[in-house]
């Protein structure tokens, strides 16, 4: 409802809030940067800003080919069908292995 602007301020804030991310880079990112170091804030900075620029490239590639795969499947609700059939099988698949891996 509230178009593209308002999608990216629901999932910055969603972001901001998640502590998850939060834990993330509390535990993941001070490893690389000596606590000695009188540039650890800038360094840290960077390497934060670094992944920000990653995920937003993969996330970015993500949305396009989804969005391409769902112009695509309205157009042909039978390939729709099979993709669903296809990712069913496979999903069952793994849930047999998984089933079957316990088992022994």
């Amino acid at each position: 409802a509230g178009g593209i602007g308002g999608a990216f301020w629901a999932g910055l804030l969603i972001n901001l809030t998640n502590p998850k991310i939060v834990i993330f880079f509390v535990t993941f990112l001070p490893q690389f940067i000596d606590a000695h170091d009188p540039h650890a804030s800038a360094k840290l900075f960077v390497l934060g800003f670094g992944f920000i620029a990653i995920t937003t490239l993969v996330n970015a590639a993500v949305i396009l080919v989804a969005a391409r795969f769902v112009a695509e499947a309205r157009a042909n609700p039978r390939a729709l069908r099979l993709f669903d059939y296809a990712f069913a099988a496979l999903m069952s698949a793994f849930a047999a292995r998984l089933v079957w891996s316990e088992a022994k």
